[in-house]
């Protein structure tokens, strides 16, 4: 999925190709206009029909080194729903300290019609709009879009920011038939250049300028100039169970390594593993992960009499998650931390908590490293070469006869050895202020399940009532504790009535729970429904397992090149029993079935009939977190099954006498 390139004077050379396709500002040709659909993609609103990004660092001896972005586009409108590729929001980053800026500083934009004539716009159409003290936006959109519209769009930027080169997206959410990024970098500066998705490029060349930049005194350098194709773009389809699209959209990353000043002077700034740890454990990430003398005071007595156990390390966990709160303020990891501050206050921040169970830990002689990671939603981090910014998150690793568990205090409603799906990202880095640091894949191996028990019993009128039972373990626990504990019971109930019944005719009654905030126990609720309006007597359409599994198939694309991501493994059990009376015959019973894959998924429907009584029992279990692109069938095949089994209607006929 990731590739690593090398930048600077380290070149391959491919094969020389043109750097632009054909394309010319100005111009549309009919055949472009009269599009209605791109072929490859026929469900596509747009379609680029070329892309290119060049990024240019240059010098001259009154502002030094900066940096020019080109960007030319142009794109076909096939739909309504992609009017707002239209409109261009470009942030600038700007800032009153030693002058440095971005600035837009050249624009031409036109959109072609087969009914009018070209309309176009310039720089006197762009609105700055100022977000804050280091940022602006230029914004412009694109005239006379309507489905049909071909646009070109041409500016560039200009930027003091010259040490830091912008991803490019080789994918987007529409399709690409060709997008191109150019470098053109002195040899004053060498970036980290990462490739991340599945996707190759067409083409790739290399090459080298002689002398590019001049300066003072004959000083001068040579420059690197690279280009990398990308043709036939797929648009990147983000479907459910997925971690971040940054792991998986294909795009250029780059990361500055060196500069190199005319004089000779080096300065790095991508640096070894080992300097980081140096870093971390001298600095005041380290200092407050040191303060296992002065938390070993502040550990309640009964816990410190406790034996080491098991048992010692939860009492520990559950004393800090009922103590702390989170105070919900995301910041830089690895400063301003002051654990002893927190703990007086029983608020800090995340890291703060997770560095205070870590601390009371080793005070109780427990084995126990912090350990670095990067939330789900923010893309995996970078395992070539520590990029420090890119950890935003710290959780605990506890070692304790010979297992291993991850712990995070930070939510109230977690059980100790469970992770937030935050916090599940493949893998962190363990700091380890004895030994060198080193990563941990990161997974969660036990079964999160959900066990449903219910009873509807029809009478002879057609009033059905039913009765329900439900078990709850792991992340399904902790959902569902947090919603009975967000709301008051009455809104709660409320909730409960408006997920059983699309008409707003459900009542329930006699709710009960046990164990709601306790998250070691297992989380049990019951109750009773009825329905306020009678089914039609002559014939009752029931759907007992309606919304208790799935209504549509989270899986729809012919083909996904990215893995299926649950975070978790899970299991559903369900039983549902319904008692007809005399007065009604069932005129369809459905099949018993089972469907399995490699023991990693199973779907078991058994249909059992007895009398007028008829019992579904339904096994569903996903045993592992992952499933690869390859065993994406199987997946949508499992749960076409679980539709059909949610959906599944009876037909109740009353009796002729």
């Amino acid at each position: 999925m990731k590739t690593i390139l090398s930048f600077a004077l380290s070149f391959v050379f491919a094969f020389s190709f043109a750097q632009e396709k054909a394309y010319k500002y100005g111009f549309a040709d009919a055949e472009t206009l009269q599009m209605t659909s791109y072929e490859k993609d026929p469900e596509a609103p747009a379609l680029v029909l070329y892309e290119r990004g060049a990024v240019e660092i240059k010098y001259n001896s009154e502002d030094g080194f900066y940096k020019e972005f080109t960007y030319k586009t142009r794109v076909k409108i096939f739909d309504n729903a992609a009017f707002d590729k239209a409109t261009y929001s470009l942030r600038l980053y700007i800032s009153d300290k030693g002058g440095y800026r971005e600035k837009l500083t050249a624009l031409r934009a036109q959109s072609y019609n087969m009914d009018s004539p070209p309309v176009g716009i310039s720089m006197d159409d762009v609105m700055i709009e100022k977000k804050d003290d280091n940022h602006e936006y230029a914004k412009f959109t694109i005239p006379k879009v309507k489905e049909g519209t071909v646009f070109d769009v041409e500016y560039t930027i200009r930027s003091s920011y010259y040490y830091v080169i912008s991803d490019w997206n080789f994918q987007s959410d529409i399709p690409k038939l060709y997008s191109e990024f150019y470098t053109k970098i002195p040899a004053n500066l060498k970036f980290n250049g990462k490739l991340v998705g599945f996707l190759k490029f067409s083409k790739q060349d290399s090459d080298i300028e002689k002398k590019c930049v001049e300066a003072f005194y004959s000083s001068a350098a040579d420059c690197a100039i690279d280009t990398y194709v990308m043709e036939d773009i797929p648009a990147f389809k983000e479907e459910k169970y997925m971690t971040s699209k940054k792991n998986y959209i294909s795009h250029i990353t780059y990361e500055l390594r060196e500069t190199q000043n005319f004089q000779g002077a080096k300065k790095y700034y991508t640096r070894t593993w080992e300097d980081v740890d140096h870093e971390i454990k001298t600095a005041d990430f380290g200092k407050q992960a040191r303060k296992e003398n002065a938390f070993k005071k502040l550990i309640p007595n009964d816990l410190a009499a406790l034996p080491m156990s098991i048992d010692k390390a939860k009492a520990i966990y559950y004393y800090l998650q009922n103590t702390l709160v989170w105070n919900g303020d995301y910041h830089y990891l690895f400063t301003d931390i002051d654990c002893k501050d927190a703990f007086e206050n029983k608020k800090g921040r995340r890291e703060e908590l997770n560095l205070i169970l870590y601390n009371m830990l080793k005070a109780s002689g427990f084995e126990a490293y912090p350990v670095l990671v990067r939330e789900r939603e923010d893309g995996v981090a970078t395992l070539l070469y520590p990029v420090m910014d890119e950890f935003n998150y710290l959780i605990v690793k506890l070692v304790l006869d010979e297992k291993i568990y991850y712990l995070d205090i930070t939510d109230k409603y977690l059980p100790f050895g469970l992770l937030p799906l935050r916090a599940l990202n493949d893998y962190g880095r363990v700091v380890d202020f004895k030994n060198d640091s080193y990563w941990d894949n990161i997974y969660i191996s036990s079964l999160s399940t959900s066990t449903i028990f219910g009873q509807f019993e029809i009478d002879e009128e057609g009033a059905v009532t039913t009765k329900m039972s439900n078990k709850y373990t792991g992340f399904f626990a902790v959902k569902r504790r947090k919603s009975i504990n967000s709301k008051s019971k009455d809104d709660y109930i409320e909730s409960l009535e408006n997920s059983l019944s699309d008409d707003n005719n459900a009542f329930v009654s006699n709710y009960r729970n046990i164990n709601p905030t306790d998250p070691e126990k297992l989380l049990i609720e019951s109750f009773e429904v009825e329905y306020e309006d009678d089914l039609n007597q002559d014939q009752i359409f029931l759907s007992p397992l309606d919304g208790l599994l799935y209504d549509e198939n989270p899986f729809k694309l012919e083909e996904r090149q990215y893995p299926v991501n649950f975070g978790y493994p899970n299991g559903y059990s369900i039983n549902i029993l319904v008692k007809l009376d005399d007065a009604y015959e069932v005129s369809n019973i459905p099949e018993s079935f089972t469907y399995t894959y490699d023991n990693l998924l199973k779907v078991d429907f058994k249909v059992l009939t007895q009398g007028n009584d008829i019992s579904f029992k339904v096994d569903f279990y996903v045993y592992k977190s992952v499933f690869q692109p390859e065993e994406y069938d199987e997946l949508k095949k499992a749960f076409s099954k679980l539709v059909d089994i949610n959906n599944m209607t009876l037909i109740l006929k009353k009796v002729k006498n």
